[in-house]
């Protein structure tokens, strides 16, 4: 099982519990399920001789990689994610008229400025306005924001909560990538994941769908085969093993891809 760091910058928002944390870390579970094991970390809990262990560490900015950055044992182990928003949070918006100026209003503006880029690519005809503390947004009647709409000016008549963001799909490849979770469960459960969020990254998805599919072929071929045959890297980590190896070895269950050939061959 591998193991995964989620860093938050504390368990309260605006004095109350946030439920950030537990959103995201589902978002992990629903993909890799019992593949990984994550663990939350909150900024303002850490202490001076905390150690960061796990084998991926996953924050929500570049600001906040600088601030974990020296209580994390292995630094490359650090990612940061890019969220989005669920579809089905976002389709309210839809019904706003065309051409609408629309405040976003979220806890910071570098989130602020995250928000207005995903839904920059909803393709919804309407116009983003980061939202700045301070400044007056008086000619403006509609906002959209992710579960904070008590930060949005008490004069705007009409509040979109689009709930709080998710992880996108660039993320989860890249722990899969990270983590060498080659799995083609997983593959499925990310394709039914992505069905349900805004992306960016189409492109990408079609590609990785449509390997997936060559994936399905190659191991209908290889456990056809009357052969055992086994399939290694450079590093002896196992790539293929197909049922009439499994089989030979005498293992009802599948040969793990992150196991190293030597646990199987001694």
């Amino acid at each position: 099982m591998k193991s995964i760091a989620l860093i938050s910058d504390s368990i309260y928002r605006r004095n109350r519990l946030d439920k950030f944390d537990s959103i995201l870390k589902t978002n992990i579970e629903e993909v890799f399920t019992d593949h990984v094991l994550v663990n939350n970390y909150y900024i303002d809990c850490f202490t001076p001789d905390l150690e960061i262990k796990e084998e991926l560490v996953i924050v929500m900015a570049e600001s906040r990689a600088l601030k974990v950055k020296d209580y994390v044992v292995n630094k490359n182990n650090i990612i940061v994610a890019k969220r989005t928003f669920m579809k089905d949070a976002v389709f309210p918006v839809f019904s706003i008229p065309d051409n609408t100026d629309v405040l976003v209003v979220n806890d910071s503006i570098e989130t602020v400025l995250e928000s207005v880029s995903t839904l920059n690519h909803t393709g919804i005809n309407i116009n983003f306005i980061p939202f700045e503390p301070g400044k007056e947004y008086h000619h403006i009647n509609y906002a959209v924001s992710p579960n904070v709409g008590e930060m949005v000016p008490k004069y705007i008549e009409h509040i979109y909560d689009i709930k709080d963001r998710v992880l996108d799909i660039s993320t989860m490849l890249l722990i899969i990538s990270k983590l060498h979770l080659n799995d083609v469960d997983i593959q499925k459960r990310l394709y039914n994941y992505y069905q349900k969020i805004l992306s960016s990254n189409d492109g990408i998805i079609d590609n990785y769908n449509n390997l997936l599919e060559k994936t399905e072929e190659i191991d209908i071929l290889l456990n056809l085969s009357h052969d055992g045959i086994l399939l290694t890297d450079k590093d002896g980590n196992i790539i293929i093993a197909n049922k009439n190896l499994r089989r030979c070895l005498g293992l009802l269950t599948l040969l793990s891809t992150d196991k190293f050939i030597r646990s199987f061959l001694k």
